[in-house]
């Protein structure tokens, strides 16, 4: 029985040792953040606009609501461009582009949220870490009015 309630004791032990170690640093963190910020105003007033703007976003946006159309897309080019419209006759004259596409690193939020190429369980395991991370680094990024580590 005893095996049994320490294994049910840790994740409160775990609890109250992240809770007393949130509660010894915040009056530091938050005097270094104010220092930052009052040696930095123009970049902490940016940030807080693109907090509010992106708040406002998450908010009301409508991106979760769409309808799907009533006529498939695909019905209004023709076969030859690979749609479903029957040919009116016009021969279709192709040119060639250039398309350059440039890819962002890999944030610390995409890698917060995204398992990628790790297992269900290391994900799991490791997300609330990782959130914590992710957490800290945006509030580094806000007190030192950056927007990342390059």
């Amino acid at each position: 029985m005893s095996f049994l309630s320490n294994i049910l004791s840790y994740p409160a032990f775990i609890f109250f040792q992240m809770t007393w170690l949130i509660h010894s640093l915040r009056r530091p963190l938050l005097l270094v953040s104010a220092l930052c910020i009052l040696t930095n105003p123009h970049a902490a007033i940016r940030k807080l606009k693109l907090f509010r703007v992106s708040f406002l976003y998450l908010a009301f946006c409508k991106d979760k609501k769409w309808k799907v159309p009533s006529t498939d897309p695909a019905s209004f080019f023709p076969k030859e461009l690979g749609g479903a419209a029957p040919s009116d006759g016009n021969s279709y004259q192709y040119r060639e582009k250039t398309l350059i596409l440039i890819r962002h690193g890999e944030s610390t939020w995409n890698d917060t949220f995204n398992a990628g190429d790790r297992s269900k369980l290391i994900f799991v395991a490791f997300f609330l870490p990782n959130l914590i991370y992710a957490i800290g680094m945006e509030v580094y990024y806000f007190v030192s009015g950056k927007d990342s580590d390059s």
